[in-house]
């Protein structure tokens, strides 16, 4: 996860969040640290969610929510997908960044 241009390892959301440095947090990837995942059905609906109308392999869908629930810009919320930030609603809804995706979800004006 990018933090003023360093990187930091978080290994649950509730860390990124309460981190220090969390409003200069740019990006975030998140990965499994193991090769084979098999996702929960919450996990799966998540990512169904996150894949809209794609047909999309569901841990590469996970992870972005995963990632997204971490931190999005606020002047980056309008640019995410809105499958994307359907998830993120779904996952973390107790996120700091929530109501100002839930604000855009519900200004219209999205594909």
């Amino acid at each position: 996860m990018g933090v003023d241009g360093g990187e930091r390892t978080f290994t649950r959301l509730e860390e990124a969040w309460s981190d220090p440095g969390y409003v200069r947090i740019e990006s975030c990837t998140a990965a499994t640290a193991e090769d084979e995942v098999e996702l929960t059905p919450d996990e799966e609906a998540v990512a169904s969610v996150a894949a809209g109308d794609g047909d999309t392999d569901p841990l590469p869908a996970y992870l972005a929510v995963l990632a997204a629930c971490v931190r999005i810009p606020p002047d980056r919320i309008a640019e995410q997908p809105r499958s994307l930030l359907e998830g993120v609603l779904l996952l973390c809804p107790e996120a700091p960044h929530a109501d100002l995706v839930a604000a855009d979800l519900q200004s219209g004006g999205r594909g």
